[in-house]
């Protein structure tokens, strides 16, 4: 078995084993604090608990296994926590749930302790032990960018900025001209795109980023036919996309069309959102003036003793060329 094969069990053993404890961690802490645990659950129903709770665990890696793919494909940092609280939290609900129609005693305040623990502890030893197997070589993988342009450069510093992933970037292929950023990186280059020396210098288990520029969609279409008809399974595409404002932006794609459909969200647009702008914006400029009251009042009168104007204007040009202060 290969270091990604074991990292990938150690991941998934890691998230089963944070989640089944912070079930018997909330007992302790209630047990130390309030004296007594089985006021809060009854002695005669701590197998049925503890036989939901690990039922749920099981179900909680089959999730995030299946459905949301963590220990096969690489994201984000935030977005792998944003995913893995989002089910913690779907979890807990289905947990009160599976409690209530069974009949058993329900106390919130073990409820709460439990998925608060889970909430703090299944992250915490995720990220902890990602970053060890990266630290250890264990989980970096060998990345290929095809591309050696702009957009190939841009690629490259996103993927060295977000460590969390685990790519270890090991050469650029080349299609037409390279960027100077990208000759003085002394990465290894692959000059031609079109001979096949990177195909035997590279594996079907290797990452490779597809970041090529707008004129070269001939390219990107040969390179993506290959990897397709041959069983690469680790191939990744970085469109130019620069200047679109991509956070918050919903993507959907037209069925029978090779069109992608990007969503901007104008949070602005919302009459909601703007007057909970303005209130924000209210609160918070009350409050510090609040606490820099002292502070102002001292300048207020120092400049004042001196004669001068306490506050101070001069006109501006508005909409239509119209002064004002």
């Amino acid at each position: 078995m290969n270091k990604l094969a074991l990292s990938k069990i150690l991941l998934l053993i890691t998230d089963f084993l944070t989640l089944m404890s912070s079930f018997f961690i909330g007992l302790y802490l209630i047990d130390s604090y309030k004296g007594n645990y089985t006021a809060y659950i009854p002695y005669k129903e701590l197998d049925e608990r503890i036989y939901i709770h690990l039922f749920l665990s099981f179900l909680f890696i089959a999730w995030l296994a299946i459905r949301l793919r963590h220990y096969t494909y690489r994201k984000p940092f935030w977005l792998e926590l944003k995913e893995i609280i989002r089910t913690l939290v779907i979890f807990a609900i289905f947990e009160l749930s599976i409690i209530s129609f069974s009949k058993l005693y329900f106390s919130r305040l073990l409820w709460i302790i439990v998925w608060g623990i889970a909430l703090a502890i299944v992250p915490l030893g995720r990220v902890i032990l990602k970053k060890w197997l990266i630290h250890s070589g264990w989980y970096l993988r060998k990345t290929v960018i095809l591309g050696t342009g702009n957009n190939a450069f841009d690629a490259y510093k996103a993927l060295q900025s977000e460590r969390y992933l685990g790519l270890e970037i090991t050469h650029f292929v080349s299609v037409n001209d390279t960027c100077e950023e990208i000759k003085n990186l002394n990465i290894p280059m692959f000059s031609n795109v079109k001979k096949n020396r990177w195909k035997l210098a590279t594996k079907k288990s290797d990452q490779f980023i597809i970041a090529l520029e707008e004129n070269e969609n001939l390219e990107r279409d040969d390179l993506l036919r290959y990897f397709s008809t041959n069983g690469y399974r680790f191939v990744s595409v970085i469109p130019t996309l620069r200047g679109l404002p991509l956070y918050s932006t919903d993507m959907s794609f037209m069925f029978s069309y090779e069109v992608m459909l990007l969503r901007l969200n104008n949070n602005l647009a919302k009459l909601s959102s703007r007057i909970q702008k303005r209130v924000i914006d209210f609160v918070g400029a009350f409050a510090i003036m609040l606490l820099l009251s002292p502070i102002l009042l001292y300048v207020y009168y120092t400049v004042r003793k001196d004669g001068g104007n306490a506050i101070y204007g001069h006109p501006r040009i508005g909409q239509n060329g119209r002064k004002f202060k």
